[in-house]
């Protein structure tokens, strides 16, 4: 059984007996509170579909966490739509992975990264380029081997004993609840002097609630979109810790289980020396550092200051709402973890912090803008009225809009989520969300890259 399944099986005796259909906004939440409803909900852990509901599932749809469907501007300040092209087979979904699509050829820019253009004869679509590079170095060091990775399309593929296939819906928590896992489990490694952490290098993520009226957003059905990846197409694993591969099983280490991982331990790990000591392991890829520097160039941000703004939806505005009166109770590690350190919040009521309304949103953007005499706003979000293109939002905001368009790239929206990571800690500026674990992930990344300002850092 493997830590996932074993949270789920555990949480979800606890709710039968008081009646509670637990419900889980995947990777969102970045407490893992105490109360098994919310705990569930907040965690990401696993909620089982039967094998039926699985295949009946939807594959990655238009709503995507990162990946939302709006207008934006590219590198090059052309308006293009935002969006992730459409998982109808496994090739778009591990396009992360630089592997070509039959109905695609590509060319060398120059610089070493590729573009791919599509040759239909009755559409013709810009290039785009890969994420990450195809030959980019990404070897890892011994104990691991070469060989152990594979960068062969997703197609058909075991996963927890099953026969699966891309279209599947996940039953996994989000990426960034799974990355808190791998780092806890690699620092017990350590701790416990053990030769070397085997992870499966296939995974999953529901990337963000497609659900429009109605019920309770619940992964593993059609309430969410996903996105299948390998992490070795997200990590730089030249730095070492884990080996991955296809074949591998969550539960590879029997000695796993003495670990101790629970929603407390977790909670207690975050932010400690040896946190920070685990955190640079599971870095992302040089080339999403670089194309994030690239569009920075195109937009004529590089050396200049700018706000990067993360305003979480989706989900959000169920999740919201279900928190509203134990929120207070909840702990946020990576905002708790910033607020003592200096970072600041620009709102105090729930109602203004976990999903702002649109007043709140241009009030709160206008007034950073003033105060740090800004005047560029980058937006990481799902919904098109807060994007470049929305002619209300664009004459309400005090400073010039900025997005990055994910349609200019052959990646995934797992990739896509590692360029969102990036940009909002690259930045000079932020507003960050105190609940997303997207959020948790730009903290950490500003950390360990030295980009962290208490000052200039501020949350929802």
């Amino acid at each position: 059984m493997n830590p996932f399944e074993t949270a789920s099986r555990s949480l979800g005796k606890s709710a039968a007996k008081r009646g509670t259909r637990l419900p889980m906004a995947a990777g969102a939440p970045a407490s893992w509170g105490n109360n098994a409803k919310w705990l569930f909900l907040i965690s990401g852990c696993v909620l089982f579909a039967s094998l039926s509901q699985m295949a009946g599932g939807g594959g990655l749809g238009a709503d995507n966490a990162h990946a939302a469907v709006g207008t934006a501007r590219g590198p090059h300040g052309a308006s293009a739509t935002r969006a992730i092209p459409k998982q109808a087979t496994g090739s778009d979904a591990e396009s992360a992975e630089g592997d070509p699509s039959e109905s695609a050829s590509s060319s060398d820019d120059g610089d070493g990264t590729r573009t791919e253009q599509a040759t239909s004869s009755d559409v013709r679509i810009a290039p785009r380029r890969r994420l990450p590079y195809a030959d980019e170095a990404n070897v890892p060091p011994p104990p691991c081997t070469p060989d152990e990775i594979s960068t062969s399309e997703l197609t058909t593929f075991p996963f927890w004993g099953t026969t699966y296939n891309t279209s599947y819906p996940c039953p996994t928590s989000g990426m960034n609840n799974q990355m808190q896992m791998l780092m806890f489990y690699q620092n017990c490694r350590e701790a416990h002097g053990k030769p070397v952490l085997q992870w499966k290098d296939i995974s999953c993520s529901p990337t963000g609630g497609v659900q429009k009226n109605g019920g309770r957003y619940e992964v593993g059905s059609k309430s969410y979109s996903y996105t299948w990846f390998r992490w070795s197409s997200l990590f730089n694993v030249t730095k070492g810790g884990i080996c991955y591969a296809d074949n591998y099983t969550w539960s590879m280490h029997s000695w796993l289980k003495g670990c101790g991982f629970t929603d407390s331990a977790n909670k207690r790990f975050y932010g400690t020396d040896s946190y920070w000591k685990q955190r640079p392991l599971f870095d992302f890829r040089e080339s999403y550092y670089v194309e994030v520097e690239r569009f920075l160039q195109g937009e004529g941000l590089a050396g200049e200051k700018f706000l990067a703004v993360h305003l979480r939806r989706g989900d959000y505005s169920k999740f919201c709402k279900e928190i509203k009166k134990s929120y207070k109770k909840l702990r946020l590690a990576h905002w708790k973890w910033a607020k003592a350190r200096g970072a600041r919040d620009l709102y105090d009521r729930h109602s203004h912090t976990c999903a702002p309304d649109k007043g709140k949103v241009v009030a709160g953007i206008n007034r950073l803008l003033e105060l740090h005499g800004v005047s560029h706003v980058l937006m990481a979000t799902t919904d098109p009225d807060f994007l470049p293109g929305s002619a209300e939002f664009e004459k309400e905001i005090r400073g010039k809009l900025h997005a990055f368009n994910a349609s200019n790239y052959a990646m995934s929206a797992a990739a896509y989520t590692a360029v969102d990571s990036i940009l909002l800690a690259r930045a000079t500026h932020r507003i960050l969300n105190r609940y997303s674990t997207l959020s948790l992930t730009a903290v950490d990344l500003s950390v360990i890259r030295g980009w962290f300002n208490n000052e200039t850092t501020w949350f929802w």
